[in-house]
């Protein structure tokens, strides 16, 4: 359940729909519509919109209402989302920020809704960076794919990526076919 306003070039709203981020289908690296849903408030574009010579863009803040950790400690899940699309290629950046969840600070919805600009507290919180490029060909039916994510956390007090580049990085390469053999009703991926 929720609600959506839209007019002609944005979007916002809040609800408990599942959330969707990636070019897969039930495979995403960072949100997926497979999950239960968490209520959120998002503000975006409504659709692509021009920026020039042909590209355009899209993009979505959202935060979630507090959800409950295992200790009882609300948390909260932020991100912003950006999509450039050019003729069949479609490329995207999202940042994750799972914040909250500690009873020795204090943390709330106006603070996590704040945390990308502010960057309060932020060597506390997981963090995900996600990119993807896609082609789509939808005359052939032909879309392929490659994503790749990977976390910018601090270890120790520092960040540093040789801590973790060969453990926590993380990719998708992957294809679907549609009117697959001159058929309407076959797809393979």
């Amino acid at each position: 359940t929720g609600f959506i306003y839209k007019n002609s070039f944005a979007k916002f709203g809040f609800g408990n729909w599942n959330r969707w981020w990636g070019p897969g289908v039930h495979n995403s690296l960072s949100i997926t519509n497979n999950s239960q849903g968490f209520y959120h408030y998002f503000i975006g574009t409504n659709d692509f919109h021009k920026l020039f010579n042909g590209i355009k863009y899209s993009v979505e803040y959202i935060v979630s209402n507090p959800i409950k950790n295992h200790i009882e400690e609300d948390f909260y899940i932020s991100f912003a989302n950006l999509k450039l699309k050019y003729n069949n290629l479609e490329f995207g950046l999202s940042t994750n920020i799972l914040s909250g969840g500690y009873e020795e600070i204090k943390w709330d919805l106006k603070k996590a809704a704040q945390v990308f600009f502010t960057k309060e507290n932020i060597k506390y919180w997981d963090r995900l960076n996600d990119y993807y490029i896609s082609y789509n060909n939808q005359k052939s039916g032909l879309i392929a794919f490659f994503e790749f994510g990977y976390p910018l956390n601090r270890f120790f007090g520092q960040e540093d990526s040789r801590i973790y580049a060969n453990h926590a990085t993380s990719s998708i390469i992957g294809f679907r076919k549609y009117k697959a053999f001159g058929t309407e009703n076959l797809m393979f991926g």
